[in-house]
């Protein structure tokens, strides 16, 4: 779940959602990110979580990570994986080809305004009011000081010592709307408790990750449905008996989205308890990170700093996926240049929205990058049959209320005759971006300079490349034109067969070192997913330490070597 982008650079490629990959290559690929249990259809009751989980294992793919976000949901992704587990102690082989479920639970920021950090919780209006009392340039000005505020016991357990002021005057329509809206909101629960079921989860399941958490600084909370009506009428208003249309416009934000985000000091404070545990479990984490680079960057030093390696297990002792990433290229350069353990993943749902993705791509260590769908929904669905990832990405990432009614319009059977029905939807969008990727970095020949990598070399030396690439194509366009300026009349029959001959072949051509692209990038994503689980350490997925064999991080990547080992994988 993941919003924002940048506004920069080039074009995207368009990316359409009309085919499946390969056999051979979905085998391969894993979607990391995905919602399936956020499907409208759950809370409609016209589908079940036994529906979700049967249409979860039917995706051509190896692997599909499903996340949790709030406290509602944790339920849904458990029975899931219980179910999973279940499955895999009577499976057949045949049975055993079909996607693997990796279950993750964690509590996303734009839910955590329901969580306490007081045990017990205070009363349900006196917690809101004390959370949303502070302003935004408050906490502009103290994230930093909110970090070094937030301890780690012995246990995993955060504690902060938050700061309480007397709420505001009632009088003000901020005070107004919050206590309106405090109506709406779920009864707090305690951070504790909250870790005490997110640890039981993680032990419940072994191969279970830490998601979807992480820090969000343009999140507004959402007015419910039941509020909206009203609201609307409200907002709308009558002028000598016509309704004022523009002002219902103008004030439709107000009516679905509140005033208030979560802010940035009691989200760092649920953060850090979460990945504290991660790290006590030596748990991967899907990581959320939304107009915050600098809070992002911040967390990840601080984490560094008070979980060292060395000293037990450390911050850089487990994996941080980047989902959906929408920072620029430098700054993902400059993570992952810093922190060797952040890998970055790319949807066609979220990304394809941004003009510098390339850029982003190019700017990624290739040994550090995976695909995700970051789909809502593993059912099958309808849209338009002319719409690409591009244009439908409301589907997706809703994980409330408001695009509900949106979401089963999509996937009703009521929709318009010119809509396309597409099933195994998460594979098709993990095929998508890798395609997409594919298309940018070409690792045939490895992780280097040579796949089209700029890691570590935005800048000058790039901008020179580009120029001289750019020159190169105008010479050779005109080279091609004084050619066929040149061409005796009487061969134009002659010539033009010989061209037509000539563009089959290298349409041809293209397309076996598209095919071949593709494969590669397919097998260097499952290289990275292996490493991206199985962390720096060999455990027993408690935190145990275990005999094992070592994980393959070699920072070079033999693309011959790892396709024969996992060809072999395959047909053992």
């Amino acid at each position: 779940m993941a919003t924002g982008g940048s506004s920069s650079g080039s074009t995207p490629r368009s990316t359409a959602m009309d085919t499946l990959p390969p056999h051979h290559l979905a085998r391969l690929l894993t979607d990391a990110h995905c919602h399936p249990t956020d499907d409208p259809r759950l809370r409609t009751a016209t589908a079940s979580v036994e529906d979700v989980y049967h249409a979860l294992r039917a995706h051509p793919l190896s692997n599909v990570c499903i996340m949790s976000s709030s406290v509602d949901d944790q339920q849904l992704v458990r029975a899931i994986a219980r179910r999973t587990q279940q499955d895999a102690e009577q499976e057949t082989e045949k049975e055993k080809a079909k996607a693997n479920i990796v279950p993750a639970f964690g509590h996303h920021p734009w839910f955590i305004h329901q969580i306490s950090l007081e045990d017990p919780p205070l009363p349900k209006k006196e917690h809101y009011l004390n959370l949303f009392s502070k302003s935004g340039d408050d906490e502009d000005q103290h994230h930093h000081t909110s970090l070094a505020n937030v301890r780690s016991n012995s246990n995993g357990h955060e504690q902060q010592q938050q700061q309480k002021s007397e709420p505001a005057s009632s009088d003000t329509p901020r005070s107004k709307e919050l206590l309106e809206l405090i109506e709406y909101l779920p009864e707090p629960v305690s951070l504790a408790d909250v870790l005490k079921t997110l640890r039981a989860d993680l032990e419940s399941f072994p191969n279970a990750m830490l998601g979807e958490v992480g820090l969000d600084r343009s999140f507004r909370l959402p007015w419910p449905p039941r509020a909206r009506a009203a609201r609307a009428a409200a907002a709308a208003g009558t002028a000598n008996g016509k309704t004022i249309e523009s002002g219902w416009r103008a004030s439709k934000l107000a009516w679905t989205l509140s005033s208030f985000t979560t802010p940035l000091s009691h989200q760092l404070a649920v953060l850090q308890a979460q990945v504290c545990l991660a790290i006590d479990l030596r748990r991967s984490v899907s990581f959320h990170s939304v107009k915050a680079h600098g809070a992002t960057s911040d967390f990840f030093m601080h984490m560094t700093r008070i979980r060292p390696r060395g000293w037990g297990v450390g911050f850089s002792d487990i994996n941080i996926d980047l989902h959906s990433c929408t920072i620029s290229a430098p700054g993902i350069i400059q993570t992952q240049k810093t922190h060797q353990n952040v890998f970055v993943s790319f949807s066609t749902t979220i990304n394809t929205r941004q003009k510098a993705l390339e850029e982003q791509i190019r700017a990624c260590d290739p040994s550090r990058l995976l695909s995700e769908s970051d789909f809502d929904s593993a059912l099958p669905y309808r849209f338009p049959a002319s719409a690409t990832t591009q244009d439908e990405h409301g589907h997706a990432c809703s994980h409330g209320d408001e695009a509900e009614n949106e979401q089963q319009d999509n996937g009703s059977p009521g929709a318009e005759d010119d809509a396309k029905f597409l099933d195994v939807p998460l594979a098709r969008r993990t095929w998508a971006i890798v395609q997409f990727m594919a298309d940018v970095l070409d690792v045939t020949k490895g992780v280097g300079a040579e796949s089209g990598t700029h890691y570590g070399k935005l800048g000058k030396e790039k901008k020179r490349k580009k120029a001289a690439a750019a020159n190169q194509g105008k010479l050779s366009s005109s080279d091609e034109q004084d050619e066929k300026d040149h061409v005796d009349s009487a061969d134009d029959e002659e010539v033009e067969g010989g061209a037509v001959g000539s563009a089959d072949r290298t349409g041809e051509r293209e397309k076996e070192a598209q095919a071949e692209r593709q494969e590669a990038l397919a097998h260097l994503l499952a290289n990275n997913w292996t490493r991206f689980l199985a962390n720096h350490s060999s455990t027993n997925g408690n935190g145990d330490d275990v005999d094992d064999d070592e994980t393959d991080s070699d920072d070079e990547w033999d693309p011959e070597a790892r396709q024969a080992a996992l060809r072999q994988q395959q047909q053992s």
